[in-house]
């Protein structure tokens, strides 16, 4: 997987985004850790035009591209984040940013040392429900509402939203938020 989350290639098709709808051109770009059948029928979908109504719709998972990529990055960083945080490091970039509880970090060693030094031995995430929206520059908006369990602590809400974006063939997270949903009532 090189050095950044790779979600698979498919050849012919690259994907830009022009107010909120993907349009179809002719080159080689990165879109999922899964492999994409080419049928006729998807490749004539994608040749016929979009409109704001007929955002573009995979046949084959009956979900938006942009979905299907927010939802395999979204599995992917979970599983990931709960068996060996330290190798969130390839989802980032150099120029990436993450905003945790309120405190900004940027770039890959800044986000790894905040993400390494959290107080926890053992994570473990609980999905509730999940966002996913097309973005400018061929970006993926993917926000998360989940609830998370660290160490013997009681069970707790959280919130984070990503900007996924794809670079040099692969996605990576751009910018990264993260909440505790704690609420204190007076």
């Amino acid at each position: 997987m090189n050095d950044r989350f790779k979600i698979g290639e498919i050849v012919g098709m690259q994907w830009f985004l022009y107010k909120c709808h993907w349009e179809a051109t002719d080159s080689l770009h990165s879109l999922t850790d899964w492999s994409f059948p080419l049928t006729e029928e998807f490749i004539d979908s994608l040749i016929g035009g979009w409109t704001e109504s007929s955002l573009l719709y995979s046949r084959m998972a009956e979900h938006p591209l942009w979905e299907q990529i927010g939802r395999s990055f979204v599995h992917h960083y979970y599983q990931q984040f709960d068996l060996d945080r330290n190798q969130l490091g390839t989802l980032y970039s150099d120029t990436s940013c993450l905003t945790w509880e309120g405190q900004p970090f940027q770039g890959k060693a800044a986000i790894m040392e905040k993400i390494a030094s959290l107080p926890f031995q053992k994570i473990q995430h609980s999905i509730t429900a999940e966002d996913h929206q097309p973005a400018p520059d061929t970006c993926v908006l993917s926000m998360v509402v989940g609830q998370l369990k660290v160490d013997d602590d009681p069970v707790m809400g959280f919130h984070q939203l990503f900007l996924l974006k794809n670079d040099n063939d692969k996605w990576i997270c751009t910018n990264d938020m993260f909440r505790l949903a704690l609420h204190n009532f007076c």
